[in-house]
């Protein structure tokens, strides 16, 4: 018992540590993820002209040329099925949500999409799937009834969802409520 209280310690500090550090919100809005989601759609089918990749730039001023490289170079395995952003958006959460955060640390928007390492180790990995199953549908709303709206980080998301959900029969559980030491 004293070995698993440990751990849960040093996940619940690995945790305070990446909170401290991470954005609340990826620097992109919803809108211009999905005019990433289309170009990455188009240079896997190899329809991604230079004038469409102008006119995509012209939709993603303000945002950094570097990062939309990377981001359609990491969306092209995925461009087949990238059709709007909600696509786009449950394909890279259930790409990137549950991978280290090595994996995303240089892509803000992925980071974003990735469940923080610190945050993954104190919930439940059924948890995880059934926001994965539950939420996505609400997220893909988002993008589509504000999607002027910069993408949220999804440890955001997930911890209101959390505090909605019935945990120890009582709503209102949060990873933000926990006070240190607390029973």
């Amino acid at each position: 018992m004293k070995k698993k209280m440990e751990q849960i310690m040093e996940n619940w500090d690995s945790y305070l540590s990446e909170v401290a550090i991470e954005k609340k919100q990826a620097p992109m809005t919803w809108a211009q993820l999905g005019a990433v989601a289309q170009a990455a759609s188009l240079k896997a089918q190899g329809k991604l002209t230079k004038e469409r990749e102008a006119k995509l730039m012209q939709v993603l001023s303000g945002v950094s040329q570097d990062l939309v490289a990377s981001l359609i170079a990491d969306l092209v395995p995925m461009g087949n099925t990238l059709r709007t952003a909600g696509t786009a958006i449950v394909g890279i959460f259930k790409t990137y949500a549950q991978q280290p955060d090595k994996v995303t640390v240089d892509n803000p928007v992925l980071a974003a999409f990735n469940l923080s390492d610190g945050f993954q180790e104190l919930i439940d990995d059924r948890l995880e799937d059934a926001f994965i199953e539950e939420k996505m549908p609400e997220v893909e709303q988002m993008a589509t009834q504000a999607p002027d709206t910069p993408i949220p980080n999804m440890d955001e998301v997930i911890k209101q969802w959390l505090a909605k959900r019935k945990i120890g029969n009582t709503t209102g559980n949060t990873v933000d409520n926990l006070e240190m030491g607390a029973q």
